[in-house]
């Protein structure tokens, strides 16, 4: 039960660590001026902002496409067995990692284009370099690393649901009648 346990602090560790990292990177890159996110700041931003919006909301909608599948499949014995040995857990926790970075990036999308341009319109704001770097830089760089992280956590579902289906798919063709029975009882229904 501890190793159990030991794994799951582990996975929530690694699921938090990796956006952190991606933030620290996306930042060393900016500073070195391998990277400019300045065309997610300032005057005609708002547009890339709602392009970012929807491809989040896509993914999201994907994301949330993946769960109503596992939920469907739920009745499965290969599905009982995953869930069993905590694989079904793995899954569900990397699609709700998944949504809350895509949330993120959204909620950080929608303060940039409705309410920074009214604070920065304050020139009391401007005054202050960690503001201005806050605003330029650190806000950017979270919208862009969660946008990478729910693509991340998009491709882990993808690959799960192909293991899953895969795994169904055996099971079925293992308990699933004979070619050569199916076709007599087709011949009987003719």
């Amino acid at each position: 039960m501890k190793g159990g346990i030991a794994m799951k602090k582990i996975a929530l560790i690694k699921n938090i660590s990796l956006p952190l990292i991606l933030l620290g990177l996306v930042l060393i890159a900016i500073k070195c001026g391998m990277l400019s996110l300045s065309s997610l700041v300032g005057e005609g931003s708002e547009s890339i902002h709602f392009n970012l919006i929807t491809v989040n909301a896509v993914f999201a909608g994907f994301l949330f496409t993946s769960i109503t599948f596992f939920i469907g499949v739920n009745n499965s014995k290969t599905v009982e067995i995953l869930e069993q040995i905590d694989y079904m857990d793995k899954v569900y926790k990397n699609l709700n990692f998944g949504f809350i970075a895509s949330l993120i990036s959204i909620i950080f999308s929608l303060i940039s284009i409705f309410i920074l341009p009214a604070i920065t319109a304050s020139k009391n704001f401007l005054d202050s370099p960690i503001k201005v770097y806050i605003l330029n830089t650190i806000m950017p760089a979270i919208v862009l690393v969660s946008m990478i992280y729910t693509i991340i956590k998009f491709l882990n579902a993808l690959r799960h649901l192909q293991f899953i289906i895969t795994s169904i798919r055996r099971k079925s063709k293992i308990n699933a009648p004979s070619k050569e029975r199916i076709e007599k009882t087709l011949q009987k229904i003719k």
